[in-house]
């Protein structure tokens, strides 16, 4: 059953896939889709003020921090498995 599970996820993501690549347009982001020409104008971070960018900044860091502690805690208990 399992088996014919993937079969079919395997065929259904191929076929996506293949109508992904046939048109191009589908490659553009739903931002530029939508506004497009504002963004070319004004450029992609138009109407950005302090608050967006503390939260963009806040969240990068965040995601540093996680990436660090993550790594370390790894490091730490590799070094009880070890003895």
């Amino acid at each position: 059953m399992l088996s014919l599970f993937g079969v079919i996820m395997g065929a259904l993501v191929c076929w996506w896939q293949a109508s992904f690549f046939r048109h191009p347009k589908r490659w553009r982001s739903p931002v530029h889709r939508q506004d497009g020409d504002s963004i070319s104008t004004n450029g992609f971070f138009c109407g950005y003020n302090g608050v967006t960018w503390v939260v963009a900044v806040n969240q990068a860091f965040g995601g540093l921090v996680v990436a660090l502690v993550v790594k370390y805690v790894f490091l730490h208990s590799m070094s009880y498995v070890e003895r």
